[in-house]
């Protein structure tokens, strides 16, 4: 079972050349965050689970990031 199908209208993540290591990461990571919160209709538990972290780091990695 794929917990994440492939979305057809997904945009590819855009770092341009000269981006820092950090920037380009966040950039990957505020995405790939995002596609779970997604996939779980927003529930940061169930997304937190996916991703093998715990709800606290989770809600610190929104919160680092800008995501909402």
């Amino acid at each position: 079972m794929d917990l994440f199908p492939l979305e057809t209208t997904q945009k590819p993540i855009e770092v341009n050349v000269g981006s820092t290591l950090k920037d380009a990461s966040d950039s990957f990571r505020r995405a790939f965050i995002m596609s779970t919160l997604k996939s779980t209709t927003g529930n940061r538990t169930k997304a937190a689970k996916i991703l093998e972290v715990q709800r606290s780091y989770f809600s610190r990695l929104i919160k680092e990031l800008e995501i909402d």
